[in-house]
């Protein structure tokens, strides 16, 4: 099993959203839940254009969200598109695709997790342990 985890890296571009009133507005929060069908197309921006552009970006604000370049050549798009709906998002002349992810199965087992911290579920194990099969 592969787990892939994306990271944010401050060599690299990020994003906002141009209007900052979208940061309160339920539309543009993410949580699991479907939004295309409410999905206005926002503008972002990114504060510093000198750095180089990645091929997953962060969303200032949005912890749980990340931005696709239109063709990263480091991932099959048919992995996220069959755990996340696409929307899209105006960057310049760009259209990039925010992820939201909507189809996640939370399969890990806590419990048998090796945790650093020596607490369960606190920071990141650093050996995974997962259920065998869902019920």
């Amino acid at each position: 099993m592969r787990i892939y985890r994306l990271a944010f890296d401050p060599n690299y571009r990020s994003l906002r959203f141009a209007d900052s009133s979208l940061y309160s507005d339920p539309t543009y929060q993410f949580d699991s839940t479907p939004r295309a069908a409410a999905w206005i197309t926002p503008e972002v921006v990114s504060p510093d254009e000198s750095k180089p552009a990645p091929n997953f970006w962060r969303i200032e604000g949005l912890p749980q969200a990340f931005v696709a370049s239109a063709q990263p050549a480091i991932y099959d798009p048919r992995v996220l598109l069959a755990s996340c709906e696409q929307l899209p998002v105006k960057y310049g002349d760009e259209t990039l695709y925010l992820h939201n992810v909507t189809n996640c199965t939370d399969s890990l087992d806590i419990q048998n997790c090796t945790w650093p911290s020596g607490q369960l579920g606190v920071g990141l194990p650093s050996k995974y342990a997962f259920y065998s099969r869902f019920t």
